[in-house]
């Protein structure tokens, strides 16, 4: 008898952490739909189409002399154009394409290795939460409440898997984002892996549809140390 109690209580006991697994899955699953939904509340992304103006700042007073980021998600396309330089890169219908001063270039693999990590980074401008849903990236169970910058945010990780993980983009990168709980809100990001920095965000400018964070201010990881800060703005603005 006590050997059948035994066995009963051990097996609801399995149960209990079975559910409570599912439930912690489904939680992260929850939160990052809202999240989501909040950014993209017309579920544009699958067939979006967007412009912004992007100028990134450095340490020592410099910067990126302004860009123009164009994509459309349904065509895969992608091109931007770095104003200084009169110079236009990108991908259409999977090949990629660079002219300079109007004039087309021959592009080199490793020329068109980094335009496609470029549109990586670009498409992620627009969409986080949306790229990284499907990254291949592994959502955690877990949403954990912490500090980040001093205010309580929910924290959704993403975690590298080299079988899962496809795009070139988010090899061996394990990445944190920070949502608002009042309204799931992104307040920023940390990455780990490669470019290891964290992001801290402010503002938010509605770009077609789908809202995304206004400016962007990166620090490294290892010592908080400033790294860059990119400021968006819409073709409504200009």
């Amino acid at each position: 008898m006590k050997k059948f109690a035994y066995i009963l209580v051990l097996s609801i006991a399995i149960l209990a952490t079975s559910s409570f697994k599912r439930t912690s899955a489904q939680t992260s699953g929850e939160q990052l739909a809202k999240a989501i939904y909040f950014h993209d509340p017309l579920q544009k992304w699958n067939d979006y189409a967007g412009k912004v103006h992007l100028i990134t700042a450095f340490p020592g007073n410099r910067n990126s002399g302004g860009e123009i980021i164009e994509i459309q998600t349904k065509e895969n396309f992608y091109q931007y154009s770095r104003i200084a330089a009169k110079t236009i890169r990108g991908i259409k219908k999977g090949e990629c394409f660079q002219t300079v001063d109007g004039g087309n270039k021959n592009l080199s693999e490793d020329e068109c290795k980094t335009i496609r990590q470029m549109k990586g980074w670009h498409y992620f401008h627009f969409a986080i939460l949306m790229e990284l849903k499907t990254s291949g990236l592994i959502l955690g169970d877990k949403v954990e409440t912490v500090k980040f910058q001093g205010n309580d945010c929910l924290a959704i990780t993403f975690t590298y898997d080299p079988v899962k993980t496809k795009n070139d983009f988010y090899k061996g990168s394990n990445w944190t984002v920070y949502l608002d709980p009042a309204n799931y809100s992104m307040k920023g990001f940390k990455e780990e892996g490669m470019m290891n920095f964290y992001a801290v965000f402010s503002g938010i400018l509605n770009v077609n549809g789908i809202k995304i964070p206004l400016c962007r201010t990166y620090f490294k990881n290892a010592d908080d140390s400033f790294y860059m800060v990119d400021l968006f703005s819409s073709e409504e603005d200009k």
